[in-house]
């Protein structure tokens, strides 16, 4: 039995005819009829009493068959129902790259989510680079800069910032590459490994080292690393150097000093445009 089968004798049932059915499931006439033949072989008995091509009347065990096929077609509608709805986004869950921090306008944007929406079930979470699809197809919105949100997939976004943001070269306070001023001596940052994150995707990982390499004339040794926490400890042995922005996670850390080399992309809430959101979601989104 299959569903072809199935389709073929519900539709001969309701339209009548092998004829109309036929057209109906855009197949040929023997087709059909192959179908249902196979379908009573299975059954071992007649479903329908047939008049040439007409088969207008269904026999008791047709009747019997059609009746539960009837159930299981409203079963299923029920069903595809039920998950759209589960499909309909309530909840309102962040995410942002895990060496980020949000910059202090949007976050006095978040805390407004809070206050004007008290009742809303919201989070903000983090997540890495090899993580980001995984999260929007799970019904989330990601947060991170265009240049790293490297995907074939077509998302819906909305730019939270209205220029582009700084790139800047991180080190230790006390790496020989800044003077007691703090001030850069390029010609000591020259030489330095860079730490980079495992898991970013290496599209971004060979544009950070063309910033580098276009900033401090080298090709830098390349060490990666499992989370933003493991480079701030290795920053610390005051010989390394990483890439990031100005949400950088650590960027007030007094341990740390930074020396732009320019221009980054614009930051963005990423979602699935195919989740059927509450328009009460999409509104904060677009408020961001």
């Amino acid at each position: 039995m299959t569903i072809i089968q199935l389709k073929c004798f519900v539709e001969i049932a309701e339209q009548g005819s092998f004829t109309r059915a036929a057209e109906k499931l855009y197949i040929s006439q023997p087709t059909i009829s192959r179908h249902i033949q196979l379908l009573e072989e299975e059954m071992q008995t007649s479903l329908l009493i047939r008049d040439g091509r007409r088969a207008s009347v269904l026999t008791p065990s047709g009747q019997l068959l059609y009746d539960c096929l009837k159930r299981c077609r409203a079963d299923y509608v029920n069903t595809a129902d039920q998950i759209r709805q589960l499909r309909e986004q309530k909840q309102l869950n962040l995410f942002l790259p895990e060496d980020c921090s949000p910059s202090d306008k949007i976050s006095q944007k978040f805390d407004g989510i809070y206050r004007n929406f008290p009742r809303l079930d919201s989070s903000i979470s983090y997540t890495d680079y090899s993580h980001f699809e995984e999260v929007i197809a799970h019904g989330s919105f990601l947060i991170c800069a265009s240049d790293t949100m490297i995907s074939d997939r077509k998302y819906a976004f909305h730019m939270l910032t209205d220029e582009t943001d700084t790139y800047y070269i991180a080190a230790s306070v006390d790496h020989q590459g800044f003077s007691k001023d703090h001030s850069p001596v390029l010609e000591d940052l020259t030489g330095s490994p860079l730490f980079l994150m495992r898991s970013m995707p290496q599209a971004l990982r060979s544009h950070y080292v063309d910033m580098v390499r276009q900033k401090l004339s080298y090709d830098p040794s390349v060490l990666l690393l499992d989370s933003i926490d493991t480079i701030l400890f290795y920053l610390k042995s005051k010989k390394g150097i990483t890439v990031c922005t100005s949400w950088f996670k650590y960027r007030n850390d007094p341990r740390i000093l930074f020396l732009p080399i320019g221009k980054a992309a614009r930051y963005a809430v990423y979602w699935d445009p195919e989740i059927r959101w509450t328009r009460e979601i999409l509104q904060i989104i677009r408020s961001l």
